[in-house]
């Protein structure tokens, strides 16, 4: 009888003994399981995101984000040559002069925000320009760091928008002020037309403006 309750007793430590092996062989087998499927899905996370990176610098995107932001510089510097000609050169005319003097270079491109659900992101880049003046200085500016975004587009193509033009335009006029303008301290011998030289006849103009502003006065303080 003692043989026999001994058997018993050390067939219940072994059952005992199994049913924790096959607990503790599950917890492992689970917790290697999660494991493996974050792995899993931080692989899944990560391919998108290597996607969208290139919409913010691959040579599509830089040829692209250059000309935009080539044109809005150019807008600014015609616009500022037109205040100034009042319409002595037409806009077409001016637009060609600044094209031909116009170099902008963009660098340092970097990713700000990316939304894989809706595969658009926001990106940003440095600009700088330089614009030859007909006297033959060169105007310069650098440092303007402008953003831009890239959203999915019809035929698997991208379109790309510069938020805000602000820092380019700032940039045109710290450009303006590298270089001093000595136009007006005497009257032009000669006035070239607007159609030769658009930014030589806006500054004649100007200086125009100021002499009859000056005679206006000496001829009041004259008749007091």
């Amino acid at each position: 009888m003692q043989l026999a309750s001994d058997d018993a007793n050390r067939l219940s430590i072994y059952s005992h003994s199994i049913k924790r092996s096959k607990r503790d062989f599950m917890k492992r087998t689970t917790g290697i399981a999660a494991i493996a499927m974050a792995i899993s899905l931080t692989g899944c996370q990560q391919k998108p995101d290597e996607k969208l990176l290139s919409a913010c610098w691959s040579a599509g995107a830089k040829e692209t984000v250059k000309s935009l932001s080539t044109r809005a510089i150019s807008r600014q510097i015609v616009d500022s040559l037109m205040a100034v000609d009042h319409g002595k050169a037409t806009r077409s005319d001016v637009e060609q002069f600044v094209k031909g003097r116009l170099t902008v270079a963009l660098s340092n491109f970097y990713l700000t925000a990316a939304d894989p659900n809706t595969g658009s992101v926001t990106c940003g880049a440095d600009a700088a320009m330089t614009f030859k003046r007909s006297d033959g200085k060169v105007a310069s500016g650098d440092d303007a760091s402008f953003s831009f975004s890239s959203y999915p587009s019809e035929g698997g193509s991208s379109m790309y928008v510069i938020q805000s033009s602000l820092p380019l335009i700032q940039l045109v006029n710290r450009a303006a002020e590298s270089v001093p303008d000595n136009s007006q301290s005497s009257a032009p011998t000669s006035e070239p037309t607007a159609r030769d030289d658009p930014a030589e006849a806006a500054r004649n103009a100007a200086a125009g403006m100021e002499a009859a502003s000056s005679a206006a006065d000496g001829a009041t303080a004259a008749s007091q």
